[in-house]
């Protein structure tokens, strides 16, 4: 068979930025651990057909395979992600296909309150990078209207769910999965992705886990 004349270093990225060992993606494709690594180093090449389960394997286009090097993912949203005191790891293919799947849906729904005479959200923008802390702990606080929601919840699940309540209730977009799009097949994992913003002075848009996979912050 007519070997694929990929590159070593974009799929060693792909492997990567799917999470997973060699001996898993190996596993995956039906190949052993050592043929994957000569495929990385560039001993050997795989067959079209195994460079096709490469792709599909690790979800990326099949061109990405043959590129002289990796291809560069700028996010286009600020990352914010810790996993305790310490900044995460790269995005991983999930959270960043689950990214790209929020922006579509996200740029559709905005389109659609425009056409609809949707009015801008009044705290879009409402304060600079400056403003005190307190002061927009505040203001957040007086526009959910969450002054007494703490206090009337009896758990912490109890309060996140009045949270997305009145969120949704003051015009913010919250969708809650654990998946991305529709697949079972491909879970999110708690150390990639904790939720995140969009913010949009018609559609402000909240994405997180839902609330049974949400666990507090440690004290």
């Amino acid at each position: 068979m007519s070997k694929a004349m990929i590159n070593g270093e974009p799929l060693r990225w792909a492997r990567e930025r799917a999470d997973m060992p060699p001996e898993q993606l190996a596993k995956k494709i039906g190949q052993k651990t050592d043929r994957l690594v000569s495929w990385e180093t560039g001993e050997d090449q795989p067959t079209f057909k195994q460079a096709e389960r490469l792709a599909s394997a690790t979800h990326v286009p099949f061109g990405y395979l043959f590129l002289p090097e990796p291809p560069k993912e700028e996010l286009p949203l600020p990352d914010l992600r810790t996993l305790g005191s310490k900044p995460a790891r790269s995005f991983d293919h999930n959270t960043a296909d689950l990214l790209s799947d929020v922006l579509f849906k996200h740029a559709w729904f905005v389109e659609h309150l425009i056409q609809h005479g949707h009015e801008r959200l009044p705290f879009v923008g409402r304060f600079t990078i400056d403003a005190s802390p307190v002061r927009i702990a505040t203001d957040i606080r007086n526009t959910l209207h969450l002054a007494d929601a703490a206090a009337r919840s009896p758990n912490w699940e109890s309060f996140v769910r009045v949270l997305i309540d009145k969120a949704e209730a003051a015009g913010i977009w919250v969708m809650r999965t654990g998946i991305v799009g529709n697949d079972t097949h491909r879970p999110l994992s708690e150390s990639k992705f904790r939720g995140f913003a969009i913010s949009d002075p018609i559609a402000t848009a909240s994405v997180c886990p839902p609330i049974g996979e949400i666990h507090p912050i440690s004290q």
